[in-house]
């Protein structure tokens, strides 16, 4: 049996396509030991992918940008910590489905909130048109203008509800490292790679 140090049935589902490609490797005469395919596995890090990257609230990064990818990390938080309620940090660019992305959260039951932060990148998506698509999908949402403001709003609102809320930040490679140093700068890290 392999260990995987990643979160998510998707992660155990690429590890099996990794192993089918070790398979197609020995049979052309690679050498690959079992123990490296173990190590691999046990040992793999993914910054940004379902990553507890803080505690007290619990704070899970992910850099899921599609609609796919959304419900891959939807479920998979739900799955880790069943029952509990979530206020989401999104943010997307222009050129994503953010709509198909939103339905996704609308969907969604422990949603509490969504609070939008821009990406600092020209094609950041004007928080304008999330909120439009909000209201259309009913989904609770509010706009900052700064990772650190926006990590303030999510800190105040899962405090509000009491213990067992979560943060979840995902939407965009372009603003996971301004969040978490936004959560550092808030309170003390975790380790990485720290499992639940």
């Amino acid at each position: 049996e392999i260990e995987l140090s990643l979160l998510g049935a998707h992660q155990a589902a690429n590890l099996h396509s990794v192993l089918a490609a070790v398979q197609t490797l020995r049979s052309m005469g690679w050498d690959i030991p079992d123990e490296a395919i173990c190590r691999g596995a046990r040992e793999v890090r993914i910054a940004a992918r379902c990553e507890i990257a803080g505690r007290d609230p619990l704070f899970v990064l992910d850099t899921a940008h599609c609609p796919l990818s959304i419900r891959a990390t939807l479920e998979t938080v739900e799955r880790l910590w069943p029952g509990r309620r979530a206020v989401v940090i999104f943010s997307c660019l222009i050129d994503k489905n953010q709509r198909g992305m939103l339905a996704e959260f609308a969907a969604w039951p422990p949603l509490e909130r969504l609070i939008y932060c821009p990406a600092p990148s020209p094609r950041a998506c004007p928080s304008e048109a999330l909120a439009q698509s909000c209201r259309e999908l009913g989904l609770p949402f509010a706009a900052e203008a700064s990772p650190e403001a926006a990590m303030a709003r999510a800190r105040a609102e899962t405090a509000a509800g009491g213990r067992g809320a979560l943060i979840l930040a995902t939407g965009s490679f372009y603003t996971a490292e301004p969040l978490r140093r936004a959560f550092a700068r808030a309170v003390a890290p975790c380790p990485g790679g720290e499992k639940p």
